[in-house]
């Protein structure tokens, strides 16, 4: 009579969820949002200081919140600067 093939092929196909495996996982994860979050920062970096003077035109006329939020960052522009670019820094050591 032959053996029943299963569970030799369970044995080898299956593998056991311990604690590295959740470990790992985790880790990973936490990459993946720190990249996601880096890409953000420098996307509004981007975003931020390529304005051209008639964007800044026009977002001088709409009075919405957003727009104001936008202003105010705009109005000093060294110190959005140097906040975007430590966060940034802070994102990339913690990657």
């Amino acid at each position: 009579m032959k053996e029943d093939p299963l569970p030799i092929l369970l044995n080898t196909v299956s593998f056991e969820v311990n604690e590295i495996t959740v470990v790992l996982v985790l880790y990973i994860l936490v990459v993946f949002v720190l990249i996601f979050l880096s890409a953000l920062i420098s996307g509004s970096e981007v975003s931020f200081f390529s304005l051209s003077s008639q964007n800044l035109q026009d977002l001088s006329k709409i009075d919405e919140k957003k727009e104001k939020k936008i202003r105010n960052l705009l109005k000093n522009p060294n110190k959005l600067l140097a906040t975007i670019l430590i966060a940034n820094n802070f994102i990339n050591v913690a990657i």
